[in-house]
């Protein structure tokens, strides 16, 4: 967003959050508006059970020729949810979609069939006056259409002739959300595995892959902008005399074991069963203060109780978020916070989320919880570790999976007695996983983006929860972007 900025080309952004007076602030200028997502259009479509049942056929299908150990959990996680609480009408509705869905990996014509019905069936035309308004030369977007108003957008965007772009944002996308609803003609990558999953998983042509590195890095990779140790410590009331090690929290709907995880490490602080002295410093994630979000509340407090009972050997990281009616944003000072943590922590307790990527970029040593039961499921967390996208990380060698209690201990001291250990392997993953232009991803994206709408010097962009670029009627190649 920075580098598009910087070109000074007028921009259109378009979010749910455009009447959020935060959000304005966070992207309004002089050569930037804010123009209404007009998803009250599309709601109409949720309570469908017809647009529901391709929706939930689609989240569970990829081409089984590839590794789809991912969604093939998602179906297992839907039939144990049937065998438990589902009423018969709604088991045999269920079946239908899971059966479906097997069949549609074994065949790409009957997956684009099924895709374009859905496309006949479910259409909007929303943003006609927008398009109509600014003409605009490209669609950008964050993601690979699987997401339901990003797929209303790419379908206005395609039938105004208006070509679309995915800038993908996650890691796990490609291989956990299933396919997409409508493909975008063209794509950005983080690296060469993410390029390959768009071309296997989504017949995405490998000539219309760009691969630029991973954007929101960038500050990773360059000279620190974060706080120095010192002012770290301080702020989060550390002693300088222990180790630290860092907890990210999980989602609390997904994950609902943080504080048992988080009294177990405080507990083997205590009963000196660390060969160092340590002290746990815990990030919340940013699910614990969405509105959107079932049990945050409890389960915050709960975890905020264990500064009192642990004074002095917990310090809780609160992320800085823009809130807003959809989702919270999370701000440049509270990536500069993040960044501090992995550069001052001396080993990270994980489960399995995006942290062990950004704690190879810092070098910091990764342990992952596979104990606890994940979500509802009968089964632990380390079924995780089989997961596409996690898999491949873990193939490195470059973090550990703690089995049990005893396990967790030794691999903490083993860091704790050599932070060396595992390095070699996070280098390989900090330099394949990372992508290339470390440090200067976002410029590069910025100016591929800019190519595709017929650009040359100038840059165009923005991102949110849906984003339009555009410039001025008289300015060649207008561009749009939902991110």
């Amino acid at each position: 967003m920075a580098s598009l900025k910087k070109s000074g080309t007028p921009v259109v952004v378009i979010s749910p959050n455009a009447e959020n007076s935060a959000f304005r602030q966070m992207f309004e200028d002089e050569f930037v508006k804010v123009e209404r997502y007009r998803y009250e259009e599309h709601k109409k479509y949720s309570s469908s059970k017809l647009h529901n049942f391709f929706v939930r056929v689609r989240s569970l299908t990829l081409p089984d020729e590839h590794d789809i150990t991912t969604i093939r959990t998602l179906t297992e996680a839907r039939e144990l949810l049937k065998m438990q609480r589902l009423t018969f009408v709604r088991k045999c509705w269920l079946d239908i979609q899971l059966g479906l869905s097997r069949l549609l990996r074994k065949s790409l014509m009957l997956r684009q069939l099924f895709v374009l019905a859905e496309r006949r069936l479910f259409t909007s035309a929303s943003h006609k006056d927008l398009f109509e308004k600014y003409q605009p030369a490209l669609l950008v977007i964050g993601d690979i259409g699987t997401i339901q108003l990003s797929n209303f957008l790419i379908s206005e965007a395609q039938k105004h002739d208006v070509p679309v772009i995915s800038v993908v944002l996650s890691w796990d996308n490609l291989t956990s959300k299933g396919m997409g609803g409508i493909l975008p003609e063209n794509a950005i990558a983080w690296n060469e595995n993410m390029k390959n999953e768009l071309i296997r998983y989504h017949n995405v042509r490998p000539e219309n892959i760009y691969v630029g590195g991973i954007a929101h890095f960038d500050d990773y990779f360059r000279k620190p902008k974060w706080q120095n140790e010192k002012s770290f410590q301080e702020e989060y009331g550390l002693s300088p005399d222990r180790k630290i090690l860092f907890y990210g929290t999980n989602t609390p709907g997904l994950f609902r074991h943080n504080k048992k995880l988080i009294r177990l490490l405080l507990s083997a602080i205590k009963s000196n069963k660390l060969c160092e002295p340590c002290q746990v410093l815990v990030r919340l994630h940013p699910a614990f203060f969405t509105k959107y979000k079932n049990q945050q509340n409890k389960a915050l407090q709960e975890i905020l109780q264990l500064q009192a009972e642990y004074a002095g050997l917990l310090a809780i990281s609160t992320p800085v978020t823009i809130d807003q009616e959809y989702g919270a944003v999370q701000s440049k000072e509270d990536q500069m916070k993040l960044a501090a943590i992995l550069s001052y922590s001396d080993v990270l307790i994980n489960i399995f989320s995006t942290l062990m990527l950004e704690a190879c970029i810092f070098d910091l040593p990764v342990i992952n919880v596979g104990f606890y039961q994940f979500a509802n499921m009968n089964c632990e967390n380390h079924m995780l570790q089989n997961w596409t996208h996690i898999k491949r990380i873990i193939d490195y060698g470059a973090v550990r999976i703690a089995y049990n209690e005893k396990e967790l201990y030794e691999q903490i001291n083993m860091y704790l007695a050599d932070g060396s250990t595992d390095r070699a392997a996070r280098m390989k993953v900090r330099e394949n996983e990372a992508g290339p232009n470390k440090g200067r991803a976002g410029e590069a994206v910025a100016a591929q983006v800019l190519s595709l709408a017929g650009h040359e010097n100038s840059i165009n962009i923005t991102g949110s929860d849906s984003i339009q670029i555009v410039d001025e009627p008289s300015t060649k190649g207008k561009v749009i972007v939902d991110v």
